[in-house]
């Protein structure tokens, strides 16, 4: 349950940015902070080996959390810069055929993140 409940907020972390850039630069901070946090804690308590094998191949731990503290402020920015540049009203129309070609953006992404990531760890 408690894996449940975290995924939930690694959900929320992705689908909130846009919502959090419409209400302002102090919600689009803490919805990054919040990114960062979820990330911290899947490296420390979820999945510490990922983090473990860093360090053993000689990252150190102020450089791996200054990267990935980059990576969420770059990505929620772009993220952010997309969505205010095309909001809501700029949008087509929510028919079948835009749900279904979002659902297969979402399932291709997915596929082949899942893809790269297994060959990732493969590479050890």
């Amino acid at each position: 349950m408690r894996r449940v409940m975290f995924e939930l907020v690694c959900v929320w972390c992705v689908l909130g940015v846009p919502f959090a850039a419409h209400a302002g630069l102090g919600w689009w901070a803490a919805q990054t902070a919040l990114g960062y946090a979820s990330a911290v804690v899947d490296a420390v308590w979820l999945n510490p080996s990922n983090f473990a094998d860093l360090l053993k191949h000689g990252y150190s731990a102020s450089s791996v959390a200054a990267t990935a503290a980059l990576n969420v402020v770059v990505t929620n920015a772009l993220v952010a810069a997309v969505h205010l540049s095309a909001p809501p009203s700029a949008w087509e129309p929510l028919t079948l055929a835009t749900l279904s070609r979002i659902a297969a953006s979402l399932v291709a992404t997915e596929l082949l993140f899942t893809v790269s990531h297994a060959l990732l760890h493969r590479t050890r």
